[in-house]
């Protein structure tokens, strides 16, 4: 079921989250694959509209970045924004480690390049918040890697170390740093 937002068609879903969903697109002007997150509802949702226009605005300041994708624009989408950025092919880490099992020169590769795409964050001045297999993206082909999802990224300067409740806290609790928990009453690096 396509679909139009501003300039872009919103092709197939390739993921649904609690608030958001995922799809391909393309740019009609010219025929650009590109990624779509959208929220799952175009009711007036502030939170969700704003984590898209944050991570629009993370996207911008490392549009130079060689890890991460291009943000394109965010369109309005009912009461909220649709985001639409540069199409990383490939799978996800975790997916990619569950299908094969990885040479060790190859892994080292592989954990060589996700340690420069989070160096690269970090050299922005940028806390992605939530580094966890499911954000980087491999392409099988290339063994390139991409860096996803900086809708609950921070710029250092901004973030502030607060003690949060669990149900508050900002990232996949599996891979979350100590300091991000609040409990360590130290910034997180």
């Amino acid at each position: 079921m396509a679909f139009e937002i501003g300039p872009y068609q919103v092709g197939d879903r390739l993921y649904q989250g609690r608030d958001l969903s995922v799809y391909r697109a393309i740019r009609l002007s010219d025929g650009l694959p590109l990624i779509a997150k959208i929220p799952n509802t175009n009711r007036p949702e502030s939170a969700v509209s704003e984590r898209l226009n944050n991570e629009f605005r993370i996207l911008q300041r490392l549009q130079h970045a060689g890890y991460c994708r291009r943000a394109h624009a965010t369109e309005p989408y009912g009461a909220s924004v649709g985001l639409f950025f540069t199409y990383a092919n490939g799978a996800s880490l975790a997916e990619h480690i569950s299908q094969l099992q990885l040479p060790l020169d190859e892994f080292l590769r592989l954990a060589i390049r996700m340690t420069e795409a989070v160096a690269e964050v970090h050299d922005a001045e940028i806390v992605h918040k939530d580094i966890c297999p499911n954000n980087f993206i491999v392409s099988g082909a290339t063994g390139d890697v991409t860096l996803i999802d900086f809708d609950r990224a921070s710029m250092i300067p901004r973030e502030s170390v607060e003690i949060r409740s669990p149900g508050a806290l900002e990232g996949t609790l599996a891979y979350m740093l100590p300091e991000q928990t609040g409990r360590m009453n130290r910034t997180v690096d």
